[in-house]
């Protein structure tokens, strides 16, 4: 492996390492806040995660269908996040969940979409498999 494919292995790690810390932030801070009443919300918040868990994972293994959802989905997380920002910036003490989200989010379409070294690493993993 090549030090420009190293550095993509490295950077997708850390990548899917802040996604996958936000997701349980989120899911904290629902539960902290109180917006996860009578158990409703709360089988979502976990079936989100480890949707999130398989699909960081598939990314990572080299899918290419995975990244191209992932950067669909997430671009959608992204204007989420931002409207609930907007939504509540008067009122905003602090980091969100919407905040959290839309840091991880932008970090991740970027790597995802756009990082040359994660492209390397990507094909490297691809090879690995065939």
């Amino acid at each position: 492996m090549d030090p420009f494919t190293r550095k993509g292995k490295k950077k997708t790690r850390m990548v899917i390492s802040v996604v996958m810390l936000a997701s349980l932030a989120t899911i904290l801070l629902c539960l902290r806040n109180g917006s996860v009443t009578g158990n409703t919300r709360l089988p979502e918040l976990m079936l989100r995660f480890f949707l999130t868990v398989g699909l960081m994972y598939a990314v990572y293994v080299g899918k290419q269908w995975a990244r191209v959802l992932t950067v669909i989905l997430f671009s959608f997380g992204l204007l989420g996040a931002l409207a609930g920002i907007f939504r509540s910036w008067p009122y905003l003490m602090g980091m969100s969940e919407d905040g959290i989200l839309f840091v991880a989010y932008f970090i991740a379409v970027y790597h995802f979409a756009f990082s040359g070294s994660f492209v390397a690493f990507q094909n490297w993993q691809q090879k690995q498999v065939h």
